[in-house]
């Protein structure tokens, strides 16, 4: 017999799913993988990160963002640079052409993000954002 806690996980892991699969198939749509669009959006909102500032941003693995980072650069949507804070790192940042790329397609990425979510109204939506925020919260003392 399923127990509730099992239902929930089942639950979340089918919802992550259902959305996981349009949502990267958009963004393949623009040419990017979703990692690459994780961290194209992570230097856009944030600011020039460090690696690992952006591995915590994205919660990736640091060998795949070190990766994804390299192919950034080299396909000239990234930049690194000396960390004035800190010597033995460096700083990325959008390139022109990279920023002129992440802010070209995020509209699209936004109208995409709410056609998904269209069958719910700003109040359901908000009475979600609380629920999930309440588990991160659970789990954050428990983890």
């Amino acid at each position: 017999m399923t127990t509730i806690d099992e239902r929930v996980i089942a639950a979340l892991i089918g919802a992550m799913r259902r959305l996981q699969r349009p949502i990267s198939r958009h963004i393949a749509g623009a040419g990017l993988t979703p990692t690459q669009f994780a961290v194209l959006e992570t230097v856009l909102q944030k600011g020039p990160r460090t690696v690992n500032q952006i591995i915590g941003d994205v919660l990736s693995t640091s060998g795949n963002i070190a990766v994804v980072i390299d192919n950034l650069v080299r396909d000239g949507m990234l930049e690194k640079t000396p960390n004035p804070d800190d010597g033995r790192s460096r700083l990325i940042a959008l390139t022109h052409e990279g920023e002129a790329r992440i802010r070209a397609y995020y509209p699209r990425h936004r109208d995409e993000l709410r056609r998904l979510l269209a069958g719910f109204d700003r109040a359901e939506k908000s009475r979600l954002i609380a629920g999930l925020a309440e588990l991160n919260r659970a789990l954050d003392k428990t983890a």
